[in-house]
């Protein structure tokens, strides 16, 4: 069972790290340590930066996109938001930005963003203290507060093709806002048709008229 468990882990990181390889060098001085979470839309790995400047986080975390157009179009919109946001508060007096932008780069065609490594995301978080069951409603207020301060686009709704606005910045944190309070996925799914199928059964089948 042991065995098996191990196999099943290392598949799993394999899988996250996406034709990567551990100590992996990435942009000519990021180390890969280890693998941190596989999403639909991008992969996250832990690497070490060795040329780190003075003030810059050693550890990092690199949001490795999906290498399609539709993925790289929109992660190229969210690093000109994030780079707005850092513009707009240089010294983070309002935390716009919940997690710091260190810089991004392209490799093997892939868009990748690299942030401050954090000890626990809000999945984590979610996991650790409120699986099944939620967060307390006033930790749910403060994320709320923070989150309202840094839209991230829906890129669940641009699968519809429809065009981006604050209301898919609505829609994204309501949908955190239900987990963290839930203890759960509102739309759960491993692939796009999954968590639209999910959707619509929860709604309603979109028409002809709405689409």
């Amino acid at each position: 069972m042991a065995g098996n468990c191990w196999l099943s882990l290392v598949s799993y990181f394999i899988s996250i790290l996406a034709g990567y390889s551990f100590g992996e060098i990435l942009d000519g001085h990021y180390e890969i340590l280890a693998a941190h979470e596989k999403g639909v839309f991008s992969n996250v790995i832990r690497a070490k930066d060795f040329k780190a400047r003075p003030g810059d986080p050693e550890e990092v975390a690199i949001k490795n996109i999906r290498n399609n157009d539709m993925m790289y179009k929109a992660g190229t919109e969210e690093l000109v938001i994030l780079k707005k946001l850092v513009s707009a508060d240089p010294e983070d007096k309002r935390h716009c930005v919940t997690v710091r932008l260190v810089s991004s780069f392209k490799y093997r065609n892939h868009l990748c963003l690299v942030f401050e490594s954090l000890c626990m995301n809000l999945r984590d978080l979610q996991k650790k203290f409120g699986r099944n069951i939620g967060l307390n409603l006033d930790v749910v207020r403060l994320y709320a507060k923070q989150l309202f301060r840094c839209f991230e686009a829906s890129k669940e709704l641009w699968l519809l093709g429809l065009p981006y606005d604050h209301s898919l910045d609505i829609w994204s944190v309501g949908c955190c806002l239900f987990g963290l309070y839930a203890g759960k996925v509102l739309f759960p799914g491993r692939s796009n048709n999954e968590m639209l199928a999910s959707s619509y059964g929860t709604e309603r089948s979109i028409s002809e008229e709405d689409a």
